[in-house]
Formats: C-alpha cells, sequence, structure tokens
C-alpha cells in the first residue's frame, strides 16, 4: 500500500486497516496485550514493521492521515501518537494531543510520545 500520500479519504481508511491486519502476529497476540495491558485489540505487529509504516505516512500529509480517526486497534493509537510527536506547530500538536489523551489507555502508548521543547516554546506551557 501507498502510504506517502497527499489526502486521505474514508476508502483509505478502510484499505489501511485491511494492510495492517496484514502483518498481525496471532501467535503474539495475548502474550502482548498481557503486557501492554490495552483494552483495545493487539494486532502484535512488530516494531520494525511499524516504525517503517510510521516513516512512509509522515513522509505524506500525515495530519490529514490522523483526521481519519483510527482507533480500533492499539496499533492505531500507537501509530497516531508517533505521528503527533512529528507535529511541530504547538497549537496543531495540542489539538490531536488532546484527542489522543482520550485514547490512550495503557502505559506503553503514554511512553511513545517524546517531544522537543525548545527554549522558545518553553514559556507556552
Amino acid at each position: 500500500m501507498n502510504l506517502i500520500k497527499d489526502t486521505w479519504n474514508k476508502e483509505d481508511k478502510d484499505l489501511f486497516q485491511t494492510y495492517l491486519k496484514s502483518f498481525e502476529n496471532k501467535e503474539k497476540q495475548e502474550w502482548s496485550r498481557n503486557l501492554i495491558k490495552t483494552e483495545l485489540p493487539v494486532l502484535a505487529i512488530k516494531y520494525p514493521i511499524m516504525k517503517e509504516i510510521i516513516k512512509e505516512i509522515s513522509k505524506g500529509n500525515y495530519l490529514e492521515f490522523l483526521d481519519l480517526m483510527i482507533w480500533e486497534y492499539y496499533e492505531n493509537t500507537a501509530i497516531n501518537g508517533f505521528l503527533i510527536t512529528k507535529i511541530k506547530d504547538f497549537k496543531t500538536m495540542k489539538k490531536y494531543l488532546d484527542i489522543y489523551s482520550k485514547k490512550a489507555d495503557n502505559w506503553a502508548t503514554c511512553d511513545l510520545l517524546s517531544f522537543n521543547v525548545k527554549r522558545k516554546r518553553r514559556g507556552i506551557f
């Protein structure tokens, strides 16, 4: 699937979910769910695959991808979280982070967030 897109639409949402499910690791699902402690279904996709998916999406219009509001699986939440950390504009980041904070239900989705707070932004908090 081409993940570098200028425009994401509802049809892409379904295609993306099918694509993501193609990496499902049924043998590791229960172990992953127990480790992560999430209420969401877990596909147990290996991290290098997730990293590559995130990298490809971020080369395109990843804000439009975030606007699709895909939260079905733990992996969707993780992908959204990693993409949110790439947003440079603070107000835009905060908008998506507010939504994300209501969806993140476990330590892993909190732990993956990493922000580069520059000196000039410190007064915003």
